[in-house]
């Protein structure tokens, strides 16, 4: 290859490269919403497809950008995160265990909600009370997470691409566990602060008829969130258990 070839074909890669990027950069901000059994983003009826990104808030500016422009590029408009996040040795959770804000976390996050708005990003924000495995437990009883909700709630509430998990697979009965009475004090307190913003709890394992019924007509929540179990016979299951799902929430008529 000659140099003159060899440079013009680098100079093709840096201008596909910068156009990738000028693209994801001038995408419309969103709004998320819903409408009956499906999200929507921007009015319209989408599917939520994403990547769980954890610790996001412990990553640099420019590893954070990479990231988010990299699952855009790969057809990706949703991203889980934890603001209560602390693994080997670092601890980047919005709140402490008394679910006080972290002024300098609550910034990332607001950052990052910002940034994923101007790409096109639905964001998942999730509350964990913790096991203690990965980091100290937290938000131990209903007032130090309320205050995380409120915390967390009033953080973002300029922003209409997000929504928020109140409990990560809060049916576990450890540290983690979170009671459906606790849930609807909170689900009520982060309807006080932002009446528009969806609020979810995630469910490990399949649900029972009663566990929707708690989460629909107790809790109030907005849409159901199980984590289906995860063998290699799941994925196949899973249509029938959405169907499932949802004839039992027309019997209680409720379908979300």
């Amino acid at each position: 290859m000659s140099i003159r070839v060899f440079v013009l074909a680098n100079c093709l890669l840096l201008w596909t490269h910068a156009a990738t990027v000028a693209a994801a950069q001038e995408t419309v901000p969103i709004s998320l919403g819903i409408d009956g059994d499906s999200f929507t983003l921007n009015g319209k009826r989408t599917f939520l497809l994403g990547i769980s990104y954890y610790g996001a808030l412990g990553a640099s500016d420019e590893i954070q950008k990479r990231d988010l422009l990299e699952a855009k590029r790969l057809g990706m408009n949703w991203i889980r995160i934890w603001a209560t996040w602390a693994a080997f040795d670092n601890d980047v959770s919005v709140v402490d265990r008394n679910g006080k804000p972290v002024a300098d976390h609550v910034k990332k996050l607001q950052s990052l909600v910002a940034r994923c708005e101007q790409l096109g990003l639905v964001v998942d924000v999730s509350l964990s009370r913790g096991n203690g495995v990965s980091g100290p437990p937290r938000l131990q009883n209903l007032e130090a997470h309320r205050r995380a909700v409120h915390a967390i709630v009033s953080a973002l509430k300029d922003y209409r691409n997000w929504y928020l998990d109140l409990g990560n697979e809060r049916n576990i009965k450890d540290q983690r566990f979170v009671s459906f009475e606790e849930l609807k004090e909170l689900r009520a307190e982060a309807r006080r602060l932002d009446p528009r913003l969806l609020v979810t709890a995630s469910h490990a394992g399949d649900m029972s008829k009663e566990d929707v019924r708690e989460y629909l007509a107790n809790v109030k929540v907005d849409f159901l969130a199980p984590h289906r179990p995860r063998n290699a016979q799941s994925p196949g299951q899973t249509e029938a258990k959405s169907r499932e799902y949802l004839a039992w929430m027309k019997e209680l008529n409720r379908v979300v």
